[in-house]
Parts: structure tokens; sequence; C-alpha cells
């Protein structure tokens, strides 16, 4: 963000100011409209030729018509449309490189031959960071951007058969052959390189099974193998590589390569010794962005009280390091040119240590545009220089028009340059805050009420308790980031100065984790409502009228101000009034008091709209919603997401309730409780150790009373220690296999339960085996009586699993069924015919990169007689039996806090099976929390 130093500086912006960040606006908006349109550059670069030659003419005709003075009235209109137009030729006109560029690459992968694999010679862009699991668990994975520079087909399909070295030309800087000779078949077995246009369009995404390398760094190229893929069109990165094995990375032995390998080795050092200081997880990350060693639990609490872009490097930190700078410049008696030279120095250089992230990019580039005009002696403009940073990052990559992290920051930086200021001054004013205060809380608001509409787009509801958290972490964040650089610098030294330093860092570290904590803690502090475009579209709507009943309200006053009062001269014009209104204040205190008494009006009637919406939305809709509940529900199926949550009860005892697993998302389940009016949860089971089932524990361990843990499989490969955390919680539990059953929610845990309720269990999967194929194979299946109804819980098994399960226990019926593994292909054949259930509950993420739920097998499903219910389409489901007859009732998203959906049933098409992208806007699918952390972190 930008600093909040500089918004006390700025004053309003001038008229002028708007000349070039308009024209950026509008490239923007063109651009995230073209690049969801292949192919149509070519045809918007001719409009717009045709368009800026139309213009050109007619201000030379005026001109010549009216001479110089006709160029007063048209000369600024005119001149802004032809510097829009070329600005739009400009970026529009990259589009359409760029395109070329991809389509050239795909072009040179097809003469390998569909899905082959391939060896590639990469220039890494950035550095590494952890992502999502791509199968389900919590397995570390990593991704980072790259340039692909050329590719070699692969002869082999094994990780190993494949030469690096010598498929990258023995090194990286072998001759390259112009072009694949046209006699060898698409199949061929000799490895042959084929250059790869050097454009933005060679992009791609590196898949990395593991943690984030250590030893990549921005500029370092590296020789990887694997299966390279053609993203969709409006991907940030043109290609995705499923990376199998690497081989490097290689310096070029050049100024930039070193200066690469320098700023690494300062990071991966202040990393290391933040990883041996106790509580030193967020300096890292405040100083450089490096948020490797922040845990799941403290990650979460920073993104739930809104205080992740702390740790994202943006104009905050630039600002800083500037300032440090030229203090250091000044302290050695440089002038204003030798202070800006060395400022700009410092800039370039903690660039290089952060990375080219695009907040960076933007907030470097403003920086230096204000660096050059003070060098030249002019005082710097901020929103001219947010414009040309918006115009240069568009130029260098126009696919950035689409992506979550750009819009939040250039929205969240522009806000605060354009209102922080006088809601500084208000609250300075009228509730007579000190400046100390009353800035960062300005800021805080600020840039909050900006990013809301856009947050919508990525989850629901916003918090109140996230501005009370910046406010209190405002003092430590500039000292943390202080200290985290200095300890950076100081580490590389030898003596133990730079220890020091980063001790001292861990106190502003921990002042922001406590801050996290008031906040998350704040009763209340997250308001509903709904997500994704129709509840951004309504906030933007309260927006506006909000602002219209400002406007309305000064000319009500101005209109009650009589000629020659304070009020008048404060309002008055500086054109004079015209002959109607002279004669109406002629005519006395009529006129004053007919002219303000429309604008009251109307600000009272735009102000009433805006309040009674958001009242609506926030208050009116989440109590109808509670209302509507139905309060004799015997099985919930929350909506989490790719995930499993499923409620269960007897509602003649509805103080014992049983929770069989968590999903992934404590934001969803805790809604889901909450909805459901759940306090406490007699009995936990969880039926496998896979993150989209066991992710969300945390978020519920303090309510549990007992659990049931599923046999560990032995296959250490992505287990989240699901018993390690159980332990830590202090949550009674015992390791459950076939055969286990009990009474009420009641097992053998210490946790004494009524004999009598009406709740009965039986857990009929897994068998007791010493080992086990995978972690699916240790899911547990359980039948549960519910009052009347018999509720079957498959968990993730497969075939494998469920044809034992079937001649085990012949016979096996239920009413309700949850389906198994979310829906996927993996079913027994004929196993839900026999089971002849009258409802099929799928739990499953709306648009998962899966194809959750099978369509053949939904089909399957309808046509055995059962009621197919899904959380991707009803959002939380409740079923209800009444004197034996089954009832339905779909929350329509109450359930994700903030979601609002009509209760149509629409199927929606799966997505292209993948991994998934962190650069796009996110679905429901596993990875979406780690994509947001990383969105959220550029505002």
């Amino acid at each position: 963000m930008t600093p909040a130093g500089s918004v006390v500086a700025s004053a309003s912006p001038s008229h002028g100011q708007w000349r070039l960040l308009a024209p950026a606006v509008v490239c923007w908006a063109a651009a995230a409209v073209v690049v969801h349109i292949p192919g149509a550059a070519i045809c918007f670069e001719v409009v717009l030729g045709i368009g800026g030659v139309g213009i050109a003419a007619i201000l030379a005709a005026r001109r010549r018509a009216r001479g110089a003075t006709g160029q007063s009235k048209w000369g600024w209109t005119g001149g802004a449309g032809l510097l829009c137009v070329a600005a739009l030729l400009a970026v529009i006109g990259r589009v359409a490189v760029v395109e070329h560029g991809r389509d050239s690459v795909s072009e040179a992968l097809s003469r390998f031959g569909g899905g082959a694999r391939v060896a590639a010679t990469v220039v890494v862009g950035g550095y590494p960071a952890p992502a999502a699991s791509a199968r389900g668990d919590d397995a570390e994975r990593s991704w980072v951007r790259g340039g692909l520079v050329r590719l070699v087909p692969a002869p082999g399909s094994g990780s190993h058969d494949v030469d690096l070295e010598s498929g990258c030309g023995g090194g990286v800087h072998a001759p390259l052959p112009a072009a694949v000779p046209p006699s060898l078949p698409p199949s061929v077995s000799v490895p042959v390189p084929v250059p790869v246009p050097a454009s933005a369009s060679a992009s791609a995404i590196l898949w990395l099974d593991g943690a984030p390398p250590a030893g990549w760094y921005p500029g370092a190229t590296v020789c990887a193998a694997g299966t390279l893929t053609r993203g969709p069109p409006e991907s940030l990165a043109a290609f995705e590589l499923s990376v199998s094995s690497t081989v490097g990375p290689h310096a070029a032995g050049n100024v930039p390569a070193a200066l690469g390998e320098a700023a690494a080795a300062l990071r991966l050092g202040l990393r290391a010794a933040a990883a041996g200081v106790r509580g030193a997880e967020l300096v890292p990350g405040l100083a450089v962005g490096d948020t490797s060693l922040v845990s799941d639990s403290l990650d979460r609490l920073m993104l739930e009280s809104n205080l992740t872009h702390l740790t994202a490097v943006s104009g905050s930190n630039c600002a800083l390091v500037i300032a440090a700078a030229v203090a250091a410049a000044r302290a050695m008696g440089l002038g204003r040119r030798g202070r800006v030279l060395i400022a700009g120095g410092a800039l370039i250089a903690f660039v290089v240590i952060v990375g080219p992230d695009a907040s960076v990019q933007r907030a470097a580039i403003m920086a230096g545009v204000l660096l050059a005009g003070n060098f030249g002696g002019k005082q710097g403009r901020s929103l001219p220089a947010l414009g040309l940073a918006i115009l240069v990052l568009l130029l260098a990559d126009p696919w950035q028009a689409i992506q979550p992290g750009f819009a939040l920051s250039v929205v969240a930086t522009a806000g605060i340059l354009l209102a922080a200021t006088p809601v500084n001054a208000w609250l300075r004013r009228r509730a007579r805050m000190p400046q100390v205060l009353a800035l960062p809380l300005a800021v805080a608001v600020v840039a909050q009420v900006s990013c809301a509409p856009l947050l919508l787009l990525l989850q629901p509801g916003f918090s109140l308790g996230g501005v009370l958290a910046n406010l209190l972490a405002a003092p430590a964040a500039p000292a943390g980031t202080a200290a985290g650089l200095a300890a950076l610098i100081l580490l590389a030294l030898p003596g133990g100065i730079g220890v020091l330093a980063l001790r001292g860092a861990t106190w502003p570290a921990r002042w922001i984790e406590a801050a996290g904590e008031v906040g998350a803690a704040l009763p209340g502090g997250r308001l509903f409502w709904p997500e994704g475009w129709g509840g951004a579209a309504s906030l933007t709507a309260v927006y506006c009228l909000a602002w219209l009943a400002r406007i309305f309200v000064r000319r009500s006053q101005r209109g009650l101000a009589a000629p020659g009062s304070v009020a008048a001269v404060h309002y008055r014009q500086p054109w004079p009034c015209s002959r109607a209104r002279a004669v109406r204040h002629r005519r006395g205190w009529i006129g004053p008091v007919r002219t303000a008494l429309v604008p009251a009006l109307a600000a009272w009637i735009t102000a009433g709209a805006a309040v009674g919406i958001a009242g609506g939305v926030t208050v009116v809709v989440p109590l109808v919603l509670r209302l509507g509940v139905p309060a004799d529900w015997a099985i919930v199926a929350c909506d989490v997401g790719q995930g499993d949550a499923v409620l269960l009860r007897d509602p003649g005892v509805k103080s014992e309730v049983m929770l069989v697993d968590t999903g992934d998302d404590p934001d969803a389940l805790e809604a889901c409780l909450d909805v459901f009016g759940v306090e406490r949860i007699s009995l936990l089971v969880l039926t496998h150790d896979h993150w989209d089932h066991v992710g969300a524990l945390d978020a519920v361990s303090g309510r549990v009373d007992s659990a049931l843990l599923p046999p560990d499989s032995g296959d250490d490969l992505g287990r989240s220690r699901i018993g390690d955390r159980i332990v830590e919680a202090g949550i009674p539990a015992v390791e459950a296999t076939a055969g286990m059953a009990g009474a009420g929610v009641r097992a053998d845990t210490g946790i004494s339960r009524s004999e009598t309720a009406g709740m009965r269990w039986e857990v009929l999967a897994p068998p007791v085996r010493a080992s086990y194929r995978d972690v699916n194979a240790t899911s547990l299946v359980l039948r549960v009586d519910v009052g009347a109804l018999t509720v079957l819980m498959l968990g993730d098994t497969g075939a494998n699993e469920q044809e034992p399960l079937l001649r085990s226990h012949p016979g096996l019926t239920a009413d309700v069924v949850k389906v198994a593994h979310h829906g996927s292909r993996n079913q027994a054949p004929g196993m839900y015919d026999l089971l002849g259930a009258r409802a099929a509950l799928i739990s499953v993420g709306s648009g998962n990169r899966y194809g959750h739920p099978n369509s053949e097998l939904v089909d399957t499903l309808a046509a055995t007689g059962a009621e197919v219910l899904r959380t991707d389409e009803h959002g939380s489901l409740a079923i209800v039996d009444r004197r034996g007859e089954m009832t339905y009732w779909a929350a329509g998203g109450a359930a994700r806090p903030g979601r609002s959906r009509d209760r149509a049933w629409r199927p929606q098409p799966p997505e292209r099976p993948g991994p998934v992208n962190p650069l796009t806007w996110p679905g429901r699918a596993p990875g979406t929390r780690a994509a947001l952390r990383a969105w959220r972190k550029t505002c």
C-alpha cells in the first residue's frame, strides 16, 4: 500500500492529475476484456486506429476553422482522447503480440505430440512459493513462475529416463537450431531442441513436489523435465509444467545473475536465522515477504484479522527503504540530487532482494516516478505516478489486468490517495483524535472500504475486526519491517550483531500477532454480505448512494447559506450566478429555502436507500435465514467447498451432535455450525487423514468432547498427523476399526453418555490390517441411526474398499448415503442399487478441478430413485424426518457466511483437470485458501 506518511502530505487531487490516471484505468478495463477474447486484439487495434485518426482530423479541422481560440475549448478533450487512444493502441498491441507468441509456442509443442513429456530450459521469474496439494492431502508442494527458453522432447515416461544436462544441451549456453527438421516425426526419440519465442508468451508456472527449492532465485536458469500443457487464454501464465525432475540452477555469470545469487543468499540467511529464534516467524515476511516459516495457525489468524498485507512487500516497505536511504545520504551531507540517487539505488537493491512481484513492481514504479520528478526539482504527484505504474505494468504483461492481486493493490492505493486525507481530517476535527491515532485508523478504514467490493469476489462478508487489528498493528508494522531489514543486512556480517537485530525484530512481530488475536476475537467482527459479482455490485451501489447523499447535503447547505454569510463565502462559485438565481435571492428567504429543501429531501432518500440496503443485507437476510432453519433437522451436509463435514443428531436429543469430518475451510465450518445452532460437538469422527477432511480441525477443537480416529495407513506422504493434533487439543480419542459400535455418541473414551439416546452408530470398515494401500483405504465407514433414519457414511472409499464391504455386510441398506469421495468415478459397480437409498448426499466444491461429481455416477444415483443433493448446487443441506417422510431444506449458501444463492438446482460444468492456478480468481477447490492468502497479501 501507499505509505501512511505520504497521505498527510497529499492534498486533494487537482484536475490535471487525472490526465494520466484516467487513460490508465481505461486501458485496464480494455485489457481485461480483450484477454478473454482470443484473436480480438487485432480488431480492436483497427477500430482504435480509425478512431484516433478521426479524432486528430476533427481537432485539426476545428483549429483551422476557429484559429487559436478553438483550441481552448476542444484542446483538452481532444488531447485526452488522443492520449487514451495511444495508450490503448500500445496495450492492445501488446496483447496481440503475446497471443501470437503463445500460439507459436503451442505450435512448437504440438510437434512433440499431444501430452508429451518435455525437457525445458526455464529462466526463473520469482522466488518459489508453497502451494496447496493437488492430491487432497497436505503434502508440501510449491510453484514458481518462469520463462521458457527452449523445449526438448523427452524420450521416456519415467522421471529418470531423461538426461537433463544433455537435454538442455550439456548446459544452458549451447547454440540452438533455427527450427525442427521437418523430416523427424512427432514421436522422435532423439532430443531436438526447439527455440521458444523470447516474449512474455513463453511464461509458465512450474509445479513442484516438495518444499520450495532454496537455491532458485529470479534470473536463474534451470532445466526441468515434466508434462507441459497450455493454460487457458485468460491465465497469467501461458503454460503449466508439472515437474518430475530438475537440474540447476545455472547462473549465466553476468551482473544480474550475481545480484540474484547475492539476494537469494541474504533471504536464505534471514530465513535460517529466524527459524532458530522463537517468535521470529513473521520477521522474514515483514522484511522481504518470505512467509515460508509462518505456521498454519498463525497464517489463519493473520488471514482472519486482515493482517496478511503486512507480510507482503508493497508501498510501505519501499517508502521505509527510501526514507532510510535519504536519512543516510543527508547525514553524509549530500545534496538533493545525491539523496535521490542514493534512494534510487537502495530501492533497486530492495526490489532485487524481494523479487519481481506485481505489488512490488507497482510500488517501485510509483516511487521511481516520484524520485525522478524530485531529481528534476519538480514536486511529485501520486495519482499520475499510479497511472504510469498501471500503464507500465500492463505493457509488461496485459494479463495482470484480470489478476486479483493487481486489482486489490491498485484500488487500495487509489482509495488511500483520494480519501485518507479527508477522513484523517474529519477524525481529528470531529472525533478529536490525535494524529498518531487518526492517521492509521483513516488508512486502515479507507483501504478496507476500497477493497471490500473486490474482496467479495474472493470470499463472502467483510471484517470489522480487521480494521481494529490493523489499527493496533499500525505502530508495530514499520518497526518490524525496519528491524527485519536491518537484521537481513547485519546477518551477512561477521559477529552476532545480526542475531541481536533479529531478536529485536521479534517484539513488533509478537505485537502484530497479538493484534491479530484481538481482531479475530472481536464479537460480531465479521459482517454478512453476499459474495460474487452480485455482492460486489450491491456494495458498490451502497457506496454510490452514500456519495450522492453527501453531494445533496452539500447542495442543501449551499442553498441555506445567506448572501454574505460565512457559508455563502465558502460555497461561492467562481463564476457569477445566473439571472434566475439572482431573482430568487431578491425574493428573500423563499428562494434559499426552496433551493435547500429539494437537495435535503434527495439526501434523505438516497441516504435512507443506502442504509436500507446495507441493513437489509447485513441484518435482515441473516435473521430470515436463521429463522428458516428447521429446528428438527437430523442430518446436515455443510457446504465447506471440496471437502466433507456432516452433522448428525437425533432430533429428540438435540444436545448430542456427531460431526463427521471438518473440511478444510474453518470459516465455512464455523458458519455452518452457527446457522444450525451447534455449540458443542459430542463426538467428532475423522474418517481419514486427508486435508480436505481434517484441515479445519483447529477451528472446532475447543468444542469437541470426544473423537474417533482412523487407523494409520503407514503412508507418511501428506499426513497431517491428526493424532498429534488431537492430543495437543486435549480431546479424548480412540482409534476406530470395523466392529466398534456405540449408543448415542458414546465410545470407549471415558465420556459418559446416555444409553437411551436415539442415535446409534457402528463402524463397518476398515478391517484391522497391518498396513493399508493408501490413506483413502483407511477411511472409516459408519452406519448411523438417527431417529427413524439410517445413514451410511462412505468417506473417501473406492471400489477396492467398497466391494469387500458389500461382501462382509450382505443386505446392507440405508435411507441416506453420503456418496464416497465427493462423487468420483471410482465406485463399486451396482453398490448404490443395492443400498436403495432415498437420498444421496454429495459434498463437493463448485467448479472443482477434479470434475467431481462424475456425471455418469449422478445419472446412476438418479436411476436408483435417490434424490441427489449436492452442496455445490444447493449450499448446506438439512434432511428432516417427519413421521417417516423425509424433507430437504437447502440453505442456499447461508452456512457459508455471506454467500447468497437462489434455490434453482443448476449443474456446473467441471473445469479442466489440473493443478490450481494461484494467479486467477478462485473457484471452490482444494487450495482456495492457500491461493487466497497470496492474493490478499497484495492489498
